[in-house]
This record gives structure tokens, C-alpha cells and sequence, in this order.
């Protein structure tokens, strides 16, 4: 990575890492019933802060990488094989060709990771309704369960695109995973409960660690006497980091 790739993915992980603790520390700092009109804004205001970037890249992703010539944008086309030809094209032109295909694969994989996150919804709200989860905590474990899906999925598409650069065939297994993962659910009875005494993250956690037996508010950990407890909060997120893992292999 050259000095203005640094640059630019150091200063937006500052900016994700801002937004995140203004969201956790301003926004939610007390636990509350989320209501229909400030989840309808909040989702507006992250969808508009998620669409912004393609703006960004359609005007300015030449930045991005700091390119400055038509040899550099050629590299980096070749590069990460971009599917567009500039041969013959002013750097003006080119480089309107460059960010318009970096705009449109930025909002492609935006709108895919949004529809792959429907899913992820649907279960959490299946583990929130075994463990009988009040709603005011909700905000407190997705934030830190979606959280842990971005991190998840980050590392899953980065090392799934440097195995597909390398070894195309491994696409094929990669599908047959899907296909396997859709009939399991398919087929599978009673998918829609959740055993919240025999998952593998409470049995877990049960054998290695102390747990609490009620929730303390919107704890995770508890010291009492001098000893740490998990709570049943920090189970419900353990279960839902679990459940991020197998939807990240999608």
C-alpha cells in the first residue's frame, strides 16, 4: 500500500470508530425502547452516511489509491481486475471511467451486504424472544452483534477474494457450502426456536466461566465479592456473535 492508501483507510477507520462511539456513547448512553420514529431516523441517517460514499467514489475515488497518471490507473486496473478498458482515453477520460466503476461496485456490494444483513435481523430477533430480552437492551446487544457481523464479514470477504485470486475453484466449494447451509434450513424442523440451555455458546460459557443468574440491567460482566460474572446479556451476545460467524461464510 502506497502512503495515500494508508492515509485514506487510517482516516476512515477513525471516522467509523467516531460514528460507532457517538451512536453507542451519545445517541444510546442510556438503555431505552427504541420507538418507530427514531429507529425510521436512525436507519435514514446511517443509510444516507452509507450512500454518501458512492458519491465519493464516483467523483473522487481516484484519490483513494492517489492516482495520478494513466500508467497508475492502468496498473491498478490490471491490478484488481476491473472489468473496464481505458486504452486510448485521455486521463480526464479515464479517470471518469475509473471512479464510475468504483462508484457502481462500491453500491453493488452496499446493497448486497443489505440484503444479506435481512437475515442476520431475523435471527437476532428469534434469540431475543428465547431469551426474553427486555427492549430497552436491544440497541446495547445489536450494536455490539452487528458490530462483531462487520468485523466477521470483513475478514471473510478479504480472505475469500485472496482465495479466489489464487484458486478460482474454490468458488465451486464456496457454492456447495450455500447449497448445503439452504437445504439445512430447509429441512431442518423447529428452526424458527432457539434452545437457549443447549446452544454451543452457553454451554460453553456455562462450563469455562461464572454466570449470573438474572440479567443486571444492560451489564455483561458483574463483580460481586470480588469475583467476575458473566450475565445472561453477555450470553445473548455470545450466541449472536456465534450466529454472525455462519452468516459471515455467506
Amino acid at each position: 500500500m502506497n502512503t495515500q492508501e494508508i492515509l485514506f483507510f487510517a482516516g476512515y477507520m477513525l471516522f467509523v470508530f467516531l460514528m460507532l462511539s457517538v451512536d453507542l456513547g451519545i445517541f444510546n448512553r442510556k438503555a431505552h425502547s427504541v420507538g418507530m420514529k427514531e429507529a425510521l431516523w436512525m436507519s435514514l441517517f446511517w443509510v444516507g452516511l452509507g450512500l454518501s460514499f458512492y458519491f465519493f467514489f464516483r467523483h473522487f475515488g481516484h484519490l483513494v489509491h492517489g492516482l495520478d497518471s494513466i500508467e497508475e490507473l492502468k496498473e491498478r486496473i490490471a491490478f484488481y481486475r476491473h472489468p473496464i478498458r481505458i486504452d486510448g482515453l485521455s486521463y480526464e477520460d479515464a479517470r471518469e471511467v475509473y471512479n464510475k466503476n468504483l462508484s457502481l461496485e462500491y453500491i453493488t456490494a452496499y446493497l448486497i451486504e443489505k440484503a444479506l444483513s435481512v437475515d442476520n435481523i431475523f435471527v437476532m430477533i428469534l434469540i431475543f424472544k428465547a431469551f426474553g430480552i427486555g427492549n430497552k437492551y436491544f440497541h446495547r446487544v445489536l450494536f455490539w452483534g452487528i458490530l462483531g457481523a462487520v468485523i466477521m464479514r470483513f475478514i471473510f470477504i478479504f480472505a475469500g477474494a485472496a482465495l479466489i485470486h489464487e484458486f478460482s475453484w474454490v468458488l465451486y466449494i464456496f457454492g456447495g457450502f450455500l447449497i448445503y447451509s439452504g437445504a439445512k434450513i430447509f429441512f431442518q424442523k423447529n428452526a424458527d426456536k432457539v434452545d437457549t440451555k443447549n446452544h454451543p455458546m452457553v454451554r460453553f460459557a456455562s462450563k469455562y466461566f461464572s454466570v449470573a443468574s438474572d440479567y443486571v440491567g444492560q451489564k455483561f460482566v458483574l463483580k460481586q465479592n470480588g469475583h467476575y460474572f458473566l450475565t445472561p446479556l453477555f450470553l445473548v451476545l455470545l450466541v449472536i456473535e456465534f450466529s454472525d460467524v455462519v452468516f459471515a461464510m455467506d
